[in-house]
């Protein structure tokens, strides 16, 4: 028997929560599963949704509910679960306490199982937030954690932490594990002949570009390639132009060809200060390449410093640009610790080891019963 599975997103913007999400709308074997995507009308999703209008997916756009009383937003939410009638629900959370509403119509729908990820998590909220995520947990059957940093923290707020299991993040690795791509940056490494450093992530300041560029600047010998966009950016090329580096940074915006641009770099970085477990650095890895990034939760569930990578104290450029001037100095060392990367996102990091473990969830969950 086929069961149908609501995915929700409440997100204004395409990230890496969102980009995790098509990953699991488009690899959910169909001949067990229906799916079906709920999400508000943004325009910064226009992209995600052009995506899933590729894949075999039905879509629902919703008006966003305004706030705890908008009666006719919910009415209209719920109604429109009870005519879907799934087996499962599952919200996706890139922050806390995010598709709360979403979770609630769940509830009043009636809908046999509910599953909520987070996708990142925040430690330190307020009281009224607490509270209001203490009563959440009571209807949520199960939460998926990306990482175990993200487990752990969520089992202090939550009544129930025997609900939150661990199902990591995984991506295709054969997306980028191939050799034969373009070089889009072969014009500028010709020019430049130096070491290309990558880094891949949305211009938010707890991304920790600034730290990059002022490592940088410490780094003659390197050129710079940020792809992304955000609300940082202008900021970001007024510090490369204060620190004088503006010839050696380049400033891609919003890029597609993710797979081609890993493997024109010699090093891929990621200075952030705060991640869920960041698909960037899977993909790097898988794509054959050595990961410098900050030591913080999530990230050090990926790597082993000196060994699948390098970590490195957040909120240090002279740090990050010590190891960037060794992986540059000792390429054998770099490489070594690029291919035990690459053997270790292939065992634990792929997505069909994911997508078998939210496929098992679902299962057990619809075997437990209806629970109305």
């Amino acid at each position: 028997m086929k069961h149908t599975v609501v995915h929700y997103i409440d997100s204004k913007e395409f990230g890496g929560a969102e980009q995790m999400v098509f990953s699991i709308l488009k690899g959910m074997d169909r001949d067990k599963w229906k799916i079906v995507l709920i999400y508000h009308p943004h325009v910064g999703l226009s992209r995600f949704i052009e995506k899933v209008n590729e894949l075999d997916v039905s879509i629902v756009c919703l008006p966003e509910i305004k706030n705890w009383r908008d009666i006719s937003g919910f009415i209209r939410f719920i109604r429109k679960l009870r005519h879907i009638n799934p087996s499962v629900f599952h919200a996706h959370l890139p922050w806390h306490l995010r598709c709360t509403f979403g979770i609630l119509c769940a509830f009043f729908a009636r809908i046999p199982a509910i599953v909520a990820t987070l996708h990142a998590y925040q430690e330190n909220i307020g009281r009224k937030e607490l509270i209001i995520q203490k009563l959440l947990s009571i209807l949520v059957d199960r939460y998926i954690a990306v990482s175990q940093g993200i487990a752990k923290q969520f089992k202090k707020v939550t009544p129930f932490d025997g609900n939150v299991l661990v199902i990591h993040n995984g991506i295709c690795i054969d997306k980028f594990s191939k050799t034969n791509m373009d070089d889009p940056l072969s014009s500028m490494k010709a020019e430049k002949r130096s070491t290309t450093i990558l880094m891949i992530a949305r211009m938010d300041k707890y991304k920790g570009y600034e730290d990059l560029i002022s490592a940088a600047a410490l780094i003659p010998q390197a050129n710079f390639v940020l792809a992304g966009e955000g609300p940082e950016r202008k900021n970001l090329e007024r510090k490369v132009k204060e620190q004088d580096i503006k010839d050696r940074v380049l400033f891609l915006g919003y890029r597609e060809d993710i797979p081609s641009l890993l493997h024109s770099c010699d090093l891929f970085v990621l200075p952030s200060l705060f991640e869920g477990l960041p698909l960037t650095i899977l993909e790097a890895m898988a794509a054959g390449k050595a990961v410098i990034a900050s030591n913080i939760s999530g990230i050090d569930e990926i790597i082993t410093d000196g060994k699948t990578g390098f970590l490195v104290p957040p909120k240090d450029p002279e740090a990050l640009a010590s190891v960037i001037k060794t992986c540059i100095s000792n390429p054998e060392i770099a490489q070594k610790v690029a291919q035990a990367g690459n053997i270790r996102v292939k065992k634990e990091f792929s997505d069909k080891k994911m997508l078998k473990a939210i496929s098992t969830l679902y299962e057990e969950l619809i075997k437990m019963g209806i629970k109305y």
